[in-house]
């Protein structure tokens, strides 16, 4: 990601892990006679990273809501073998080019 060192530095980007409750826990109901109504659940959650970009209004240059975003070693990692196939890709082309440089300062 491009800037990412120098925005965290900069206190302009980060990441944390966040908890996101999919159901509250639900606690045990017994009616008067001990009878239960509802029985006790435990809460249902998992832990997301979240990318957290600060945004300011254009027009005016206060800060607005920050932008969230879902990241994950994944993600990181399958955007960094694209980046090796873009650098793959330029590099051979670098190359043609040197070659084509080459025969032209021959001539």
């Amino acid at each position: 990601m491009k800037d990412y060192a120098q925005m965290k530095k900069d206190k302009k980007w980060s990441v944390a892990k966040v908890k996101v409750v999919d159901a509250p826990a639900v606690s045990e109901v017994k009616d008067d006679k001990g009878v239960v109504v509802r029985e006790a659940k435990a809460e249902v959650s998992h832990d997301v990273v979240k990318l957290s970009k600060k945004a300011y209004d254009p027009a005016t240059g206060s800060a607005i809501a920050d932008v969230l975003s879902e990241v994950d070693a994944d993600k990181c990692t399958s955007q960094m073998e694209m980046c090796d196939k873009q650098i793959a890709e330029a590099t051979a082309q670098k190359a043609g080019w040197e070659a084509l440089k080459t025969d032209v300062e021959a001539l």
